[in-house]
């Protein structure tokens, strides 16, 4: 069967465990929200295909589960990962400091000095924010990252850092799917296939990516 897609992205959701990582891809994937959800155990993997102006990105998204057991398991998927999301609870500021002083120096040291984009995510931005606004800036700008407010339960940024990733994916990691004629970038007019499950294995869910239906996200 010929290759559906141009290129294929690996982008993996990292933090502590309860901060939102999986209510906010089941947001992204359903436009739903989720009234409760258990523990990630070990890895969560999702596709999209991800078409801009005629060019095909495959979109694999993997989420992770935070809690310890599971470190030396997520340490093996940051290896050619092509994007990062970087997870935190705005409302718990132990999940912030685990995030710069766990998350972050794992995903610098497994990926060493290949290329990925990275966005922090600070999630639950509905309830009352307790992680100091400027600590966060500061750690933003000390590594040159991307952030972005979010919340999954109120469907509120998330769909706009997703794309952020991609139109950074786009910029950064995979730049000849720019116009090669007039130069100009072309994140324009994403459209998405969606297929939620999580339980096949990636040949399979390759072959169900091939029917799912699609939608049309706004840029």
């Amino acid at each position: 069967m010929a290759q559906t897609y141009d290129t294929l992205a690996k982008v993996v959701l990292i933090g502590e465990s309860g901060v939102g990582k999986s209510s906010l891809v089941h947001r992204f994937l359903t436009g739903n929200w989720l009234e409760s959800t258990t523990p990630t155990i070990g890895i969560d993997f999702h596709v999209r295909d991800v078409e801009c102006n005629g060019k095909t990105v495959k979109l694999q998204i993997w989420d992770t589960g935070g809690q310890e057991r599971f470190y030396s398991l997520t340490n093996t998927y940051y290896r050619d990962m092509h994007g990062a999301f970087l997870v935190f609870d705005l409302s718990s500021k132990k999940s912030f400091d685990r995030l710069k002083e766990k998350w972050y120096p794992d995903l610098c040291k497994y990926l060493a000095d290949q290329g990925c984009s990275k966005v922090i995510i600070g999630n639950k931005c509905d309830l009352e924010q307790v992680v100091p606004q400027e600590s966060i800036d500061e750690f933003a700008d000390e590594h040159n990252l991307r952030f972005m407010r979010a919340s999954a339960q109120q469907s509120e940024n998330v769909e706009q850092v997703m794309i952020m990733m991609v139109q950074n994916l786009l910029d950064k990691v995979f730049p000849s799917l720019h116009n090669p004629d007039t130069g100009e970038e072309v994140h324009k007019s994403i459209r998405l296939n969606l297929d939620e499950r999580t339980d096949l294995a990636p040949e399979e869910q390759k072959a169900l990516d091939e029917n799912s239906p699609s939608i049309c996200c706004p840029t």
